[in-house]
């Protein structure tokens, strides 16, 4: 179930449907930068940076998590 838009939050991470971790980096002007956990991201293993509208990233995200 998409998120709010309103509630995407620089620092704060959400998981995907599919299990998919991603912490947001910024939002600024209608878009997210994102990046996405690579195995274990408590270990600081975190991906490449995606830019994607927010209205996308609300879609894809299930819910915020610690």
């Amino acid at each position: 179930m998409p998120i709010p838009v309103n509630e995407i939050a620089v620092d704060k991470s959400y998981v995907t449907a599919t299990g998919q971790l991603r912490r947001v980096l910024k939002v600024d002007n209608g878009t997210v930068t994102y990046e996405e956990a690579r195995g274990k991201a408590v270990s600081g293993n975190w991906g490449l940076w995606t830019t994607v509208g927010d209205g996308k990233f609300a879609q894809d995200a299930d819910r915020k998590v610690r």
